[in-house]
């Protein structure tokens, strides 16, 4: 978490120093030494940064790791307030990222976050997982969102849940034939579930997110694949900056590390600890962690089978 916090009076001073501790891999990717890029949007513990073609979440260590997430020893009460503002200018230099007038964020010596890919599993250890987890959701699942969809039978009370059930129905669908090497290959048209659902990253966005990560860990990247190639014409106009920033990142097998925690133990049947993933899961976002859990697990169940 923050190990300080800056007040009124510090901003008044030369740039202060901040030191990141670990940096997503995509986002160390796109932090290199000369780049330049524009605040894309400012929170009250965290802010994006749009640089080289995606966009960086900067905050401190209760953001959690993640493919975009730079997260900092040190940080402000709110950044609001420490005179951050959409589109002003940043960039890197040799070792930190600037942020004029007031910041700079060191870079030097931060771990690297990659996701710890699961144990050895089998489509037995997966039944076993999948099992465990429907003990635990139906005392869980939030009102609002798309995580009802991960539970089999379960009608969703949110607006959007009409508007969702029937392409996370043919998402379904898709993805059982395919496993079983039956059907269109060409995917189907889940362009309804772009931008669908209010909030950073709408709650359709993180659905196909958490399918496609999933698809990644089972060895089906090729299917993950012909989702985002169907997905492609509709995400500029479909969605924000920032959805679509996680949505590529997700279409190259990464996600959030909340995420892979409960993914890893549902391939590999480890129930222990899911009540604990599932409040990790919980905190993410107003309900992101249980959208992209609704669809990592209907992607999971199509291996899984009937």
């Amino acid at each position: 978490m923050m190990s300080e916090l800056v007040g009124p009076r510090a901003l008044d001073l030369a740039p202060r120093p901040l030191a990141a501790f670990e940096i997503g891999c995509l986002a160390r990717q796109a932090l290199q030494a000369g780049q330049r890029g524009r605040i894309r949007a400012v929170f009250e513990r965290s802010f994006y940064v749009s640089i080289a073609g995606t966009e960086v979440c900067v905050g401190p260590g209760g953001l959690g790791g993640g493919p975009l997430n730079l997260r900092c020893q040190g940080t402000v009460g709110d950044w609001r307030a420490a005179a951050l503002r959409e589109g002003m200018a940043v960039w890197v230099g040799s070792r930190e990222l600037r942020l004029p007038p007031h910041f700079a964020i060191a870079l030097a010596g931060a771990a690297v976050w990659t996701p710890v890919p699961p144990d050895s599993w089998s489509a037995a250890s997966l039944g076993a997982g999948l099992a465990a987890l429907d003990t635990l959701l139906p005392a869980r699942l939030p009102k609002e969102g798309l995580g009802f969809l991960a539970l089999p039978g379960r009608a969703g009370e949110a607006a959007i849940a009409a508007a969702a059930s029937g392409p996370a129905d043919a998402l379904s669908e898709f993805l059982r034939d395919a496993m079983a090497g039956n059907g269109d290959r060409t995917g189907p048209n889940l362009h309804a579930l772009i931008g669908l659902g209010p909030g950073l990253t709408p709650s359709g966005d993180d659905l196909l997110g958490g399918a496609m990560v999933a698809l990644h860990l089972i060895g089906r990247a090729d299917l993950a694949e012909v989702l985002w190639h169907g997905l492609s014409s509709a995400l500029e106009t479909g969605t924000n900056a920032i959805s679509r920033a996680h949505l590529t990142a997700a279409a190259r097998g990464f996600g959030g590390a909340a995420l892979h925690r409960i993914l890893n133990d549902l391939l590999t049947g480890k129930g222990g600890a899911l009540a604990a993933r599932l409040d990790a899961i919980d905190r993410i976002g107003h309900c992101s962690g249980w959208d992209a859990l609704g669809g990592a697990v209907i992607a999971l169940r199509a291996y899984a089978g009937p």
